[in-house]
């Protein structure tokens, strides 16, 4: 709780909860102590013994009050109160473990980790809070990371109040550096780049993870007959199993996740944007020997298993022009099908891509045409190993889910059959209570929307559309709110993913409707296109 979290950051306080806590403790043992030394006096001022001081340690119990309790009938034990967990003790998860040798160690010695290495050779200070000079230093550095940017943090720094304190940092960049010229030199904006390699090797090898890290693939069970598959990480889907098997024996699979989006650096001055790979990489075909953070040696293949990123960039990285699948091979006309399409291939993409590049072809080649593709003649997977980037595009539930599907459509889809102001009355009305929020203004007059206030919504839009809009609208409406519950579900199982399956189901069922009587022109949309990818990726590559 944050009560917790403030005293593992506050050193005084918690020194001072640690004081209390040694106070309760000594009052508590002394009252103890003064109860076992208060003995009963009677009015003939002799020591009333106590019941157990009475009873000799040879005395035998008295067999008729034995003989009475065996005569009781049975009477039943109470029944649990219904507060009470039935299945605690219950293990209601059988895992199968893979059935080849994978994640095997190089050799039995154990190592030192780097991080234990530096921890070992590097000294310490005596201070908890160094470079600073106290732990109020420190509190003030760390609000000022975190709340200012670099010209305003000089500015505080620069005032009357802060200066009479005489911190030990003066600015957020030490010093003006000046040209040859006298004049300050012109800010320049580098490219980072860093051997992912190198990355990896310190999340696997940092002694911190060593109890979470999976070093093979397993599937889990809700029932002993494995009937019922688990899905709550990657190493229990299907990809690492499938993997596992394309690998020498022996070897350790680290799965790579790359993340990009725009990210708006708020902190700093103007409009200053970066678009953050989080991670990429390249790897040979022989594996790389790391150590991990066991303290064993590995073999380890890092292999890209799912590209995180909104539609945009998804058609980016795949190649492939806009209002097209980046996934299948869909027809365009086709999107809102319920025929699943092959996945694209990389290699049949990357030849056609080829061919399109050659100098020679007048015309781009047929299938180059019907399968959406734009030129982009060497993407940065060419050339990673056991990579299919098209099964590793995964659904971005922000933008495909809570604000494509829901706000920008089925919002929009019952706002404009229910009467006027009536879903905004509605929302008005919604009660107080935990853990719902009161728009109290409505929601079309919300203009700056976050995944939040899609949750939100979402949490009471079923009930309050229900009698303002038609029948059939209701059905798709809570076929997609189910859906996009499901889609969220931090550990799914085979039931779950078949009710999500459902739900999908129900709103294909419908789902023409909406054209048919003019509220959309037409259901070809990209953002539905992904819904079963939203679940195809659930079993293939656990990415909540």
């Amino acid at each position: 709780n944050g009560v917790s979290r403030h005293l593992a950051q506050k050193h005084s306080c918690r020194e001072k909860e640690a004081q209390r806590l040694a106070a309760v403790s000594r009052n508590l043992f002394d009252a103890h102590a003064h109860i076992e030394q208060t003995r009963r006096i009677s009015p003939d001022g002799e020591e009333i013994p106590y019941d157990y001081d009475m009873m000799p340690l040879d005395a035998e119990m008295d067999t008729d009050i034995n003989y009475h309790l065996l005569a009781m009938p049975d009477v039943p034990p109470p029944p649990p109160p219904e507060y009470a967990t039935q299945d605690e003790d219950i293990n209601d998860r059988y895992v199968e473990d893979y059935d080849g040798v994978a994640g095997m160690p190089m050799s039995d010695v154990v190592q030192p980790t780097r991080f234990e290495f530096l921890a070992r050779n590097i000294p310490l200070d005596n201070s908890s809070f160094g470079p600073f000079v106290d732990e109020k230093e420190w509190d003030l550095a760390k609000w000022i990371m975190k709340s200012l940017g670099k010209g305003t943090t000089d500015e505080l720094l620069k005032t009357d109040f802060v200066r009479e304190r005489e911190p030990s940092f003066h600015n957020a960049l030490e010093g003006d550096v000046m040209n040859l010229n006298g004049t300050p030199m012109t800010e320049t904006y580098p490219l980072w780049r860093r051997d992912a390699i190198e990355i990896i090797q310190e999340l696997i090898g940092n002694p911190t993870f060593r109890n979470d890290i999976a070093y093979f693939p397993e599937r889990a069970y809700t029932n002993v007959q494995g009937t019922c598959r688990i899905y709550d990480e990657l190493w229990t889907a299907d990809w690492w199993w499938d993997k596992q098997s394309m690998l020498p024996e022996g070897a350790t699979i680290v799965p790579v996740i790359i993340a990009s989006d725009e990210t708006q650096l708020s902190t700093f001055s103007g409009d200053k944007t970066a678009w953050p790979v989080y991670l990429t990489i390249e790897a040979g075909e022989n594996g790389i020997k790391m150590l991990c953070a066991d303290g064993f040696s590995r073999i380890v293949f890092p292999i890209l298993a799912a590209y995180v990123a909104d539609y945009p960039k998804q058609c980016l990285v795949t190649c492939c022009k806009s209002f097209r699948c980046p996934k299948c091979v869909v027809p365009q006309a086709e999107l809102a099908s319920k025929k699943k399409y092959p996945l694209r291939e990389p290699d049949k993409t990357l030849e056609l891509l080829r061919r399109n590049a050659e100098p020679f072809h007048i015309n781009a080649p047929a299938a180059f045409i019907t399968q959406g593709l734009r030129p982009m003649y060497l993407p940065f997977w060419a050339d990673l190993p056991h990579c299919n980037i098209f099964a590793a595009i995964t659904p971005d539930l922000l933008h495909q889910l809570h604000k494509g599907v829901f706000k920008d459509h089925l919002v929009s889809w019952c706002l404009t059959t229910a009467s006027g102001g009536e879903l905004d009355a509605r929302f008005k009305c919604v009660p107080a209570f935990t853990g719902l929020r009161q728009f109290k203004k409505g929601i079309t007059s919300v203009t700056q929307w976050t995944g939040k206030e899609h949750k939100q919504m979402q949490r009471v839009f079923v009930a309050l559309v229900s009698g303002c809009i038609p029948a059939w609208l209701l059905h798709i409406t809570r076929a997609l709110v189910d859906f996009i519950f499901y889609a969220r579900f931090q550990s799914h199982t085979t039931d779950s993913l078949h009710a999500m399956q459902a739900a999908l189901n129900l709103f294909h069922a419908d789902m023409d409707k909406v054209v048919e009587n003019g509220i959309c022109k037409d259901m070809e949309l990209p953002k539905f296109a992904s819904l079963w990818f939203t679940i195809a990726k659930l079993l293939w590559r656990w990415v909540p």
